[in-house]
């Protein structure tokens, strides 16, 4: 078996990845639906949704951040933290069901010390 391996090329470049929001707010909207019938949100949870999101996505920017940073600084390279922490590392099954709760609880991210 050969060790070489060459990348993959795409065969249908036309095929369109889903941003991060996107699929956040599917998965998040699928979980509100359930199993069967169509999500029934209010424009308030819709709100807090966004909201959500937007705290996520901040925290999850300066984690990244900081992992860089701390990589920088290692003298040691190899105790150096790998896993990138980015949207494609979060298991949105377990964060959609979390949000749903916060959301049908009334919880806001946006507001101090409320989350």
């Amino acid at each position: 078996m050969s060790e070489n391996v060459r990348p993959v090329e795409q065969k249908n470049p036309a095929v369109k990845t889903v941003c991060a929001s996107e699929r956040f707010t599917a998965r998040v909207m699928k979980e509100f639906g359930g199993t069967v019938g169509a999500p029934q949100v209010t424009d308030y949870q819709r709100q807090l949704i966004q909201g959500y999101f937007i705290a996520i996505d901040r925290a999850l920017k300066m984690a990244e951040d900081e992992r860089q940073r701390k990589n920088k600084s290692n003298s040691d390279h190899k105790y150096d933290n790998d896993l990138q922490v980015t949207w494609d590392n979060v298991n949105l099954n377990d964060l959609a069901l979390d949000i749903v709760h916060y959301a049908r609880m009334g919880l806001d991210m946006m507001q101090e010390n409320h989350l």
